[in-house]
């Protein structure tokens, strides 16, 4: 998928939708303790306890620290910025738009849903709901019937689309990133990031 080249194609409630996800999707990456932050250049050095950590600067493409920044830990709720970023590609494509519905199946909603008791958006069992309702219950509430529909609406079942986020993750050079699920429950073949490939990713969609 080329997000940038369709840049100037995009209606503007499209745009409109994607400026107000941002700050979700910035705090998706604060929720694993990552930093992307432009400091002034007489910052002073710092330590962290942080098991991982890694800052960077937007503006030089500098990264200003970095403490096992590469070591290999579950994705968990950052996967969900992979799941949003797949859902721009098929918005920048036109494969569909914010209009488009996809179904609540019963399995998403107990897994995902009101009786799940994790992060929703408390969509109605059998109910259609937009993808642009559901990209904003993804991104601003880290729901998980959201993430859940989306895999269903667009690949027919969770594990292909997340064969479609690995995908992807190559794609944009995130070469230590496996997926198995939309969501980010941990699973016993379990998904594996780094906090060099999430901020990659966060970089990636900040800029796109």
């Amino acid at each position: 998928m080329e997000t940038g080249a369709h840049a100037l194609h995009h209606h503007a409630p499209e745009r409109s939708l994607r400026r107000g996800l941002l700050h979700g999707l910035s705090a998706l990456v604060v929720l694993a303790g990552l930093v992307l932050a432009a400091l002034p250049a007489r910052a002073q050095v710092f330590d962290s306890n942080a098991p991982f950590a890694f800052l960077y600067d937007l503006d030089t493409e500098t990264v200003l620290y970095a403490h096992d920044a590469d070591a290999p830990f579950a994705p968990a709720s950052l996967t969900k910025l992979m799941t949003a970023e797949i859902v721009f590609g098929f918005l920048d494509e036109n494969a569909v738009s914010e209009e488009t519905l996809f179904r609540v199946t019963e399995d998403t909603w107990r897994r995902g849903g009101a009786p799940a008791g994790t992060a929703t958006m408390f969509a109605e069992v059998n109910s259609d709901v937009s993808v642009g309702d559901l990209l904003s219950g993804l991104v601003v509430q880290l729901a998980n019937d959201a993430a859940l529909t989306l895999a269903d609406g667009f690949d027919g079942s969770e594990e292909a689309f997340a064969r479609r986020m690995t995908a992807r993750a190559s794609e944009l050079g995130l070469t230590q990133t496996r997926f198995t699920n939309a969501t980010g429950f941990p699973e016993p073949e379990g998904a594996t990031t780094t906090v060099r490939d999430m901020v990659r990713l966060a970089i990636h969609v900040i800029r796109t």
